[in-house]
């Protein structure tokens, strides 16, 4: 018996022909893109990434560095932070002198001994052995030089005895200065009189407080 043949429907053909054509585009744009026809036109935005780039041609891009600019305006002050903890007080410094040599005494105040004391406060003091006759008196001073009036004064005798008297005085006196020189006088009521064994000195201290 004999097959009779079916004419393919219309809708069948074009489908067909799309295809051919599909696949034929594609083949001639792997196969046939003519040399130096891509360009920045044919490319999309964004399809180039930095991943795609020889590693030579990126350093290649790269520029010298420029100079260095100019120094820019200083900004405002900040805030004034908070104040630290107290620490704790140094050691002080001491000064002093010594004469034992005897010096005798008149009626007007004799300088036994001398210290010069630079800007600051002190704990001064001063001792001297004083002799002299019987009934008389010694008048002893710690001075500050700078503004001529005694910081501390006391006075030894009033003892009658048949010999001359021994005895003993002893100063003491805050001082602060922004200098100074502070001596030991003394003066006796009666000849002779003699001071030896002086002793001055100063003990520098942060503050002197009180009376």
């Amino acid at each position: 018996m004999r097959r009779r043949l079916t004419t393919p429907s219309p809708s069948l053909v074009i489908s067909l022909v799309a295809l051919f054509v599909a696949l034929g585009g594609t083949t001639y744009a792997a196969t046939a893109l003519p040399t130096n026809s891509v360009g920045t036109a044919q490319l999309k935005q964004g399809a180039v990434t930095k991943v795609k780039i020889n590693k030579r041609t990126i350093a290649a891009l790269k520029g010298q560095r420029g100079p260095r600019g100019a120094t820019g305006a200083r900004g405002p002050d900040g805030q004034t932070g908070q104040q630290g903890m107290t620490g704790e007080i140094g050691p002080s410094n001491g000064y002093s002198t010594y004469s034992p040599a005897g010096v005798f005494l008149t009626g007007d105040f004799s300088t036994l001994a001398s210290l010069a004391l630079g800007t600051g406060s002190y704990i001064v003091t001063a001792k001297a052995t004083v002799t002299y006759p019987s009934g008389a008196s010694v008048e002893c001073r710690l001075v500050d030089n700078d503004i001529g009036s005694p910081l501390d004064d006391t006075e030894a005798g009033g003892s009658t005895t048949s010999s001359d008297v021994n005895d003993s005085v002893s100063l003491l006196a805050p001082l602060t200065t922004q200098a100074s020189t502070v001596s030991v006088t003394c003066a006796d009521s009666q000849d002779p009189s003699e001071a030896s064994n002086v002793h001055l000195a100063a003990i520098r201290v942060e503050a002197v407080s009180g009376s």
